[in-house]
């Protein structure tokens, strides 16, 4: 039996369910009584048709996977897939706008502070901070004593790299000993914005000078685009380019570890190309770890030079990987399919009942550009 949309969608099927991707979407029930929002404005009235439109076509597609002949199936996962960055914009349009309905009457809004702080609550749970921040510096300044909204404002601002946006909220919240995490990203508040800063500069040099070699990591989730860093991590990026042609990263997996990282690639050594590669961490300009970095993995927690078939994107900032990882790239389109990608919970993993997560895919990688020489990977001798 095809499941039905409820006319609520955006609030009686969790967002995450969409996320999850087009076979758990498929058979999602609503397990929910839906918070009913009555939109007064146009603007709040014409997002959330948009939205629930959108959905629509997300469950025809749905649908039509359920019922697909083996040959078609492809079919309708390639049109989910184009889909969903259209879902995720409108979706973020649909909460912009009900915050500003919000933030026009408190008072006579508290449905929708209701509604907003769920889906921010969630979302950042999820690690999906993109289009957050207005909505929870309105939440925060318009219910100061309203702490959950502060440290959520806190975690977004943080894993988005816009610190001085959450930095009330993290003094307000470091005081005490609840939020150890915002405790040590108060402590830290000017070497995070001189190492943003700093990755930022390096960034505008990168767009200014020669282009930089661009990679395309087709998943079944959606596509994503990385730029690599070739100016501050030349043999790694070597390395890189030289596996993506040969196929290597084809068909490996993808998974990762709430807010922390995404791996791919190998999982067993035994997999693994037959060589190490030189760290490059040391080197002069060496690129901070910011959300959506890429690094690689080490076979050795001991050896910087121990770098091999496995690479990683960070979803928050991380000083701590600097220490021994090469930052050689970043995610320049499709973060929020990177977000959506398969993550275990650390506190989870212990409970016996838990259902074993199968990782995402990766199904194919292109190199979409690079300069116009060799990519050789300089091997530990």
């Amino acid at each position: 039996m095809n499941p039905k949309l409820h006319p609520f969608l955006l609030i009686a099927l969790p967002f995450f369910m969409l996320v999850a991707g087009l076979q758990s979407f498929a058979y999602a029930q609503p397990s929910r009584t839906p918070l009913k929002i009555d939109p007064k404005t146009e603007e709040f009235k014409a997002a959330v048709d948009d939205f629930r439109e959108v959905m629509k076509e997300m469950q025809s597609i749905a649908t039509h996977y359920n019922t697909a002949k083996k040959g078609q199936v492809q079919k309708w996962k390639d049109k989910w897939n184009e889909m969903y960055p259209t879902v995720v914009q409108k979706f973020h349009k649909m909460l912009q706008a009900g915050s500003m309905e919000y933030a026009a009457d408190p008072e006579d809004s508290l449905v929708i502070a209701s509604w907003l702080f769920k889906i921010a609550s969630q979302e950042t749970e999820e690690d999906r901070y993109e289009g957050l921040l207005p909505i929870l510096e309105t939440l925060a300044k318009d219910k100061p004593e309203f702490v959950e909204a502060q440290r959520l404002l806190g975690v977004t601002s943080f894993a988005l790299s816009e610190y001085e946006r959450g930095r009330k909220a993290i003094d307000f919240l470091a005081n005490g000993d609840q939020y150890p995490q915002l405790k040590i990203y108060s402590e830290n508040f000017d070497r995070l914005i001189e190492e943003r800063d700093r990755e930022m500069q390096a960034r505008k040099q990168d767009a200014e000078g020669e282009p930089l070699p661009k990679v395309l990591i087709r998943t079944n989730k959606g596509d994503i685009e990385v730029e690599l860093f070739e100016n501050h991590a030349p043999e790694t990026v070597a390395n890189f380019i030289s596996l993506v042609e040969q196929g290597f990263f084809d068909h490996k997996g993808l998974s990762g570890v709430k807010h922390f990282a995404v791996f791919g690639g190998v999982e067993e050594m035994a997999d693994a190309p037959p060589y190490t590669i030189y760290s490059e961490r040391e080197k002069e300009g060496a690129r901070a770890f910011l959300r959506g970095t890429m690094g690689m993995t080490l076979t050795n927690p001991e050896s910087p030079d121990s770098a091999y078939g496995q690479f990683f994107f960070t979803l928050l900032p991380n000083q701590e990987l600097q220490r021994m990882h090469t930052a050689f790239g970043r995610v320049t389109k499709g973060i929020e399919i990177m977000a959506a990608l398969q993550k275990i919970d650390p506190r989870e993993e212990e409970k016996e009942d838990k259902k074993k997560d199968q990782p995402d895919e990766i199904l194919e990688m292109v190199v979409l550009s690079k300069r116009d020489h060799p990519y050789i990977p300089n091997k530990v001798k």
